[in-house]
């Protein structure tokens, strides 16, 4: 009979149902059941060494097991058949799984000899007994089971919480045998699968391709017996290997893929789940490089690593000898995966010096491919940072999950803030979990966006997310698709030959400026603000932590300097930055950890800190004379015990301080004591320095100071005598508070109906005509697809402004502070805002405390200012960007929803208004309203997320000048780093010696003294890091509080850089005597210093 016509949808649809029905059924043939035994875990996981001394009982297929977060220990036994011999021999073991889900529902882990062996999943169910069984074999496997419930997407669930999540077995074991595997089936499984996605990507109108691939097709499917698939599988594929063997063009797009298991730190699964995830998929991963000598392995995430260190020694080792053997490839250098947006400057530099020095310790390697394919945003400063992290080139992929507007590159050169340039790639095949397929391969050399000049992307494959990585069956793809007509060529290698490769054929690359905006995710700015305080405070005690200990020391570490407790300190600040949990995109269970972990490390710091302030404080007469010399009154005091006050900033504060008085020690009759139980008082404090309170026998008082820091000039813009601060309340519940510098007034719903700047000639209204300014708004929030990640833009079509108030009464009546304290409510929520005013101060703080009962709302607050601007800027780390108030563009309308840390400020030329905050991230400033987001409540995937109780400040500031005139830097430093107070002896001995000096001392305009500590060597160097934050070249000197030998430019890793190194353009330093450093920097450059003693 003549060849037939080919119908495509009937010889599609006739493969598809063999191939499922038939085919792949014959994968094992027929099998011996092993007998089953099994522990039940009461709680918490426990060890391999308890496990097996444990009592198990009898367990069958079909029966229940794991509840919710639960583990099962099973034992699996029997005997290989002796018809199995000559016979390539797996048991089988189907804990229950939900197939298309690997690392979302069941999971286990075989052990051996009390070490992992390899885990199992929906994709991974069998484990080899016998390559060449000799029938007889025993087989005994220990399983630790693990009943990880599937948190479905976006569906509200309580399995999120072991307090709400229910304790019947969710799964039941389905399959356990040893079977024979025949491999000729499984490879025909693989071609046919392969082909058949192949043909979803070619057009059989277009040419004769995909009619060629269906004729093949179904030859194959001729060939078959169906009485005997595993007898004629070889001739079926012998009707596939023309096809197969038909070359890929010259011109085929080339893909370098490595093996990689995108393990994500927390997510739908708490970190205690992430060490077992890590095992099971770090095991498969060693396992497939023993067994396939063209696998490679990437991973990143130093954390990751040190957990099989600490508790799977075994896997530690494997992955040792793998680096070593160049078959397991570090990647990133990071702590964690961080999130992008989040973390402050410091916190990104310590994510690469604590992760670099990770990697340099246990492999001797330096990561030089930064490495986060799925964070939800990427700032400008990004490749400084990266770039002194030692990292040369970049990889990320979620730039692909824009909803407006399509990147234009795929390969390119990012620009960052400062001028830093970082080969960048975003793989083109939108994923970082491929499994190889056709699917993924051919739309990713289509849309390639270089296409046109080069001909190279990079592929990570494997399951992940939550882990699994890649598989045997992947790696058959790899081999398929390495040289197959219509399909890109595909290969195993590293990040490195990839960028090697790919940096020959594109010598100059496009280029993009500036930051990377993800057009998605913009309520991870907001979400779970409680994790995201606890992040901010951290990260400021931390930093202060470091600086008191070294000014206790006299300006250089010494033999009590808290190495150690820092290290572990900070690496859990720096896990807890992961791009899932710092972003609150998480389970309830993470973030409830998160929060305890944050009182944790905050009451920690905060006991280091009193230590070693305690020990200025007590440090003899060389520390009361220092104090006392900064005495607003310049004298001193008689009293047996004073106040010290410490002023963590690295700007200098003047005038009227708001402090927590120590319990016991008498309040200064100049003082006033404050309505929140706390105490203003005036003191002029050096940047990082220390000055003594005034004492409780002073008489006279000092005006409130003025000059750079305090905000107090005169009317006209010059230095002035600066007014105490008043408040008059009209009955109708209004009012007025002044303190010579500006006049808020306020209605009776205690909204802000002015706000005059007397420092401008003829009075200036900060406040746009008509507008009211401290308005909270309420908005649904109900976004399309991902709960607790994303804003959509239409939430503003539903915006309600809350403007009754329940309360409106003074709290503060000066004459240091006024304060004004409104109430209000909205169904079960309440809303409690304290307005303050400081005599000497052009910053008007503004406390809250929420009780937020809301569902789907989002909440912000609103400032309509008087400020002709087209952008706004915006803090991110070391320095700021400018952002549009407009949507002239597509790209600027995606901008409805923005990132910023400690501030955000509108000006024109001569004038401004900045936004302030001490733990807020979400901005918006559309038409020049300028907002903050404060809270949200998503459903999924914690359904109270948020609920409860919040505290924080924010502040507005009106101010002369531009940012920089106004020192909005320097009072988003303030506002979250306050001033210290604690009693102090006078008079008494101390420790003696030189005494505490304050590390170093910058008065460079512009230029913040980041970071003062110890170098992590422990050699007892001084680590000093700087950063320009104005966007002006800087040039003057620092002021050492201890004499240094020499001064080194480093990179983050604390490594010295040689001089013709093009990281250190922009930047230099010189010692000109053992106290005085000559440095400059170029706009939002980053210096770090080393300075030997």
């Amino acid at each position: 009979m003549g060849a037939m016509h080919v119908e495509p949808g009937i010889a599609e649809r006739r493969i598809r149902n063999l191939l499922d029905q038939r085919i792949r059924p014959a994968i094992y043939g027929p099998g011996s059941p092993l007998s089953v035994t099994a522990h039940h875990v009461e709680g918490e996981p426990i060890g391999v060494a308890e496990a097996e001394r444990a009592d198990y009982l009898p367990f069958a297929v079909g029966d229940p097991w794991g509840p919710p977060w639960g583990t099962s220990w099973f034992r699996f036994s029997g005997t290989v058949p002796k018809h199995l011999a000559g016979r390539r021999v797996e048991a089988i073991i189907d804990l229950g799984f939900i197939r298309g889900q690997v690392g979302f529902n069941a999971e286990g882990l075989i052990w051996r000899a009390g070490a992992p062996l390899h885990g199992l999943h929906p994709e991974r169910q069998w484990s080899l007994i016998s390559q060449e069984a000799r029938g007889g074999e025993r087989v005994d496997l220990l399983v630790e089971a693990a009943a990880n419930p599937f948190v479905n997407l976006n569906v509200v669930t309580d399995l999120g919480d072991l307090a709400t999540a229910p304790t019947s077995p969710q799964y039941r074991l389905a399959r356990a045998e040893v079977a024979p595997l025949n491999t000729e089936v499984w490879h025909l499984v693989l071609e046919i699968d392969f082909l058949l996605r192949l043909g979803w990507q070619l057009d059989a109108g277009a040419g004769s391709r995909k009619l060629r691939m269906l004729h093949s097709l179904g030859r194959a499917a001729d060939a078959l017996d169906l009485a005997d698939i595993p007898g004629s599988a070889a001739d079926a594929r012998a009707e596939l290997a023309e096809f197969l063997s038909l070359p890929a063009s010259a011109s085929e797009h080339r893909v370098t893929a490595i093996g990689h298991a995108h393990i994500d730190t927390a997510w739908l699964w708490p970190l205690r789940e992430t060490r077992r995830k890590c095992a099971r998929s770090f095991s498969n991963s060693l396992d497939l490089i023993a067994n396939n000598p063209d696998y490679r392995f990437g991973c990143s995430q130093a954390v990751q690593y040190q957990w099989m260190i600490d508790e799977y020694p075994s896997v530690a080792d494997g992955i040792s000898d793998a680096v070593e053997a160049g078959r397991w490839v570090p990647l990133g250098g990071m702590w964690v995966e961080a999130d992008g947006n989040l973390p402050s400057g410091e916190a990104m530099a310590r994510q690469f010096l604590h992760g670099q020095r990770f990697f340099r310790e246990h492999y001797g390697v330096t990561c030089r491919e930064a490495w986060i394919p799925d964070v939800f945003g990427y700032p400008a400063s990004l490749p400084q940072i990266f770039a002194l992290g030692g990292a040369d080139t970049f990889v990320t992929q979620k730039i692909s999950w824009n909803r407006t507007n399509t990147f234009p590159h795929h390969t390119f050169l990012w620009e960052g803030l400062d001028g830093t340039t970082m080969p960048t790639h975003f793989p083109p095949a939108d994923t970082y979990n491929s499994e190889i397929d056709p699917g993924e391969l051919v739309p990713a050399a289509r849309r390639f966006a270089e296409r046109s000049v080069a001909n190279r992307s990079l592929l990570p494959f494997g399951h992940g997310d939550g882990g699994g990585g890649p598989t045997r069956e992947m790696m058959a793809r790899i081999n398929l698709a390495s040289d197959l007509e219509s399909v890109p060529r595909v290969q195993v290698g590293s990040p490195e030959e990839f960028f090697v490769d790919a940096l020959a054929e594109l010598p100059d690359p496009p280029r993009w400026v500036g930051e990377l905006y993800l057009e998605m995710h913009r309520a991870t700015y907001t979400a779970q603000a409680k994790t995201k305080a606890g992040n901010r405070r951290s990260e400021a005690l931390l930093r202060e932590v470091e600086w008191w200990a070294i000014a206790a020391a006299g300006g250089r570490p010494d033999a009590t300097y808290p190495y150690e407790e820092l290290t572990a300190l900070w690496r859990e600040v720096l896990t807890l930055q992961f791009h899932d949990i710092l972003p609150g995109s998480s389970i309830a269970w993470v973030h409830h950890e998160a929060e305890e972990s944050y009182q944790r490390i905050i009451g920690r710091c905060e006991e280091m800190i009193a230590g070693s302030l305690a020990r200025i404080a007590g440090n003899g007469a060389a520390t009361m004379a220092q104090a006392d010399s900064r005495r607003v009154d310049g004298g001193t005091s008689a009293d047996s015990v004073g106040v010290l006050l410490a002023n963590p900033a690295p700007h200098v504060r003047s005038g009227v301080q708001v402090v927590d008085w120590p319990d016991d020690v008498t309040v200064p009759a100049l003082a006033q004591g404050l309505a929140d139980g706390r105490v203003a008082v005036e003191a002029d404090l050096p940047a990082g320095g220390w000055a003594l309170a005034p004492a409780a026998s002073d008489v006279e008082v000092a005006a409130p100071a003025t000059g750079p820091g305090s905000g107090a000039t005169g009317a006209d813009g010059s230095s002035g005598d600066p007014v105490a601060v008043s408040l008059t309340a009209a009955a109708d519940g209004g009012g007025v508070m002044t303190n010579g510098l500006l006049t808020l007034s306020w209605d009776g719903d205690g909204l802000v109906t002015s706000l005059l700047d007397h420092r401008v000639p003829g009075d200036r209204e900060a406040l746009l005509a008509g507008g009211r300014g401290n308005v909270l708004e309420l908005s649904d929030d109900v976004p399309l697809d991902y709960d607790a990640w994303d804003l959509e833009a239409y939430y503003a079509n539903s915006t309600v402004a809350l403007t009754d108030a329940d309360r409106v009464e003074v709290t503060d009546s000066g004459p240091l502070v006024a304060s004004l304290t409104v109430t209000r409510r909205h169904g079960d929520s309440t809303f409690t805002q304290t307005l303050s005013m400081t005599a000497g101060s052009a910053r008007i703080d503004i406390a809250y405390d929420i009780g937020w009962a809301e569902t789907q709302k989002v909440l912000k607050v609103a400032w309509p200012v008087d400020v002709h601007t087209h952008d706004v800027a915006s803090e991110i780390q070391f320095g700021h960007v400018v952002r549009p108030v407009h949507q002239n563009t597509s790209w600027d309308a995606a901008r409805f929803e923005f990132c910023a840390h400690r501030w955000i400020d509108a000006s024109e030329r001569g004038y401004g208004v900045a936004l302030l905050n001490d733990a807020k991230y979400g901005h918006d400033a559309l038409g020049g309203t300028l907002r903050q987001t404060l809270l949200t409540a998503s459903t999924y995937p914690d359904p109270a997320a948020d609920k409860g109780r919040h505290r924080f400040t924010l502040a507005v500031l009106p101010h002369l000048g531009d940012l920089v005139d106004g020192e909005v830097v320097a009072e988003g430093w303030r506002l979250n780093n306050p001033v210290r107070a604690i009693p102090v002896g006078i008079g008494t001995d101390g420790l003696g010696g030189d005494g505490p000096l304050v590390p170093v001392t910058c008065e460079i305009p512009g230029v913040t003294i980041e970071a003062a500590k110890a170098a992590e060597d422990g050699s007892g160097d001084l680590i000093v890091r700087l950063a320009e934050v104005h966007g002006a070249r800087s040039a003057a000197t620092l002021t050492l509080g201890a004499s240094a030998a020499s001064v080194l430019v480093c990179d983050l890793l604390e490594d010295e850089m040689a001089a013709d190194d093009p990281r250190r353009t922009g930047t230099s330093a010189h010692l000109v005597d053992d106290t005085t450093v000559e440095v400059a920097l170029h706009p939002f450059k980053v210096l770090t210093l080393r300075l030997p003693g």
